[in-house]
């Protein structure tokens, strides 16, 4: 019988892990090109994604959003592919990550993705705990609210789901209108089956800013996970939809799921249905939409 060599294997085994989900921190608007890069992955175009991506870094080398959206577009095609091409395009998806912390050193979208990928690959492609710990240093310097943050990678990459907590925490206490705080707390509140904890952060986001979308979106979410505050959580929800953009990790037709979800909660059926088909409408690549309306129409 064949047998994969253990490099392959490992390799495999790496790109099954997610290494995000190609989020971006929100000061600063991507140039069109970038953009463009960044709409095409949404809509598993990968390959004229990378195209698109090449020549946007190309036009503009020193670019460091281009840099991680070609990254991100290789990340992608690493998942893509057969198994003994994986380590060229993670080599490559590696690469594009050192090039945009180089050209852009205060940035740190880019080295949080490389701390992602130090953590998770396997040292013959070229990851590394150590690393990994050099970027969560660069991220301190960077800000107290980013050191918290990339501190909390490693805390998690060891199982220490509290103490990543604790960091979430601090990050969020550090900068409370910062997305990726805000959102990852809520996320280790919700993974540890924590509703009021979650709700309580999603409500203090609110506060703050009442549009804030991380809190409205997160509202909603925590009402399917615990069933509690069914109504405010299709409100909220709602009221994500509306806004005049949203976050790249929290897509408009997730909303809309879930919104369907809660309209079931609470017994309205004919828009649970309709809130399903307009997920589908929006994503067809939204399987788990599409197995919840089969179950409903059924």
């Amino acid at each position: 019988m064949n047998r994969l060599p253990a490099a392959a294997i490992a390799t495999a085994l790496f790109l099954s892990l997610d290494m995000s989900a190609f989020a971006q921190s929100e000061r600063a608007p991507l140039a069109a090109e970038v953009q463009q890069v960044r709409n095409l992955l949404g809509a598993n175009r990968t390959d004229e994604a990378i195209a698109q991506a090449e020549k946007a870094t190309t036009a503009r080398p020193d670019d460091g959003k281009a840099w991680l959206w070609l990254g991100n577009a290789y990340g992608q095609k690493a998942l893509e592919v057969m198994i003994l091409a994986k380590p060229k395009w993670a080599g490559k998806c590696r690469d594009a990550y050192e090039k945009a912390v180089a050209v852009s050193p205060a940035d740190p979208d880019p080295r949080l993705q490389l701390i992602q990928y130090y953590l998770q690959a396997p040292g013959f492609m070229g990851g590394g705990r150590d690393k990994a710990e050099a970027q969560v240093e660069a991220l301190q310097a960077i800000g107290a609210v980013w050191g918290h943050i990339g501190q909390a990678a490693l805390l998690l990459a060891d199982d220490k789901r509290e103490e990543a907590i604790g960091a979430y925490a601090d990050a969020f206490a550090a900068d409370p209108g910062n997305r990726r705080a805000t959102l990852g707390l809520i996320s280790m509140y919700l993974r540890e089956q924590r509703f009021a904890d979650a709700r309580t952060v999603a409500e203090a986001a609110l506060a703050r800013d009442p549009r804030d979308a991380i809190g409205l979106y997160m509202l909603g979410r925590i009402a399917v996970d615990d069933g509690q505050r069914i109504e405010e959580g299709i409100e909220s929800l709602a009221t994500y939809i509306r806004l005049d953009s949203h976050p790249e990790e929290l897509g408009v037709a997730a909303a809309w799921w879930r919104k369907g979800l809660l309209f079931e909660k609470a017994g309205r059926q004919e828009e649970a249905v309709q809130a399903l088909r307009t997920a589908i409408g929006l994503d067809a690549q939204l399987e788990q939409a599409r197995k919840d309306l089969q179950r409903l129409e059924s």
